[in-house]
């Protein structure tokens, strides 16, 4: 088992937190805490999911859940461009990480032993 701040997905989930927390930081007062903490909230999530995980014997139900926060941070932060809250290029940077954390965690789920084939 491998220390997870050196796994490939920690760092960008790391990235993704980092990403999120700037994007936050100019949002209006009106909806900082709203949409901005729940934006935050699922990253941390995710972060601290790939520990949890990496850690687990059974390592499903923690991707299953870091799959989920993932498709919640991307409606939120799909919301904030809608919502003019930050620009294209915000959006696209933090999309292109939630989808590479994703990614990673669709591909260590399959290769957990404990994941059902039909999965």
């Amino acid at each position: 088992m491998a220390i997870h701040t050196d796994l490939p997905i920690y760092k960008s989930a790391y990235e993704l937190l980092q990403a999120a927390s700037a994007l936050v930081k100019n949002f209006p007062r009106s909806v900082k805490a709203s949409i901005g903490g729940e934006i935050q909230n699922a990253c941390v999530r995710i972060t601290l999911l790939v520990a949890k995980a990496n850690a687990s014997r059974n390592k499903v139900p923690h991707l299953d859940e870091m799959l989920e926060l993932v498709m919640e941070a991307e409606l939120l932060i799909r919301l904030a461009k809608d919502m003019k809250l930050i620009s294209i290029s915000q959006y696209a940077t933090t999309v292109l990480l939630t989808n590479t954390v994703g990614k990673q965690a669709t591909g260590w789920r399959k290769a957990s032993p404990l994941s059902s084939p039909a999965a």
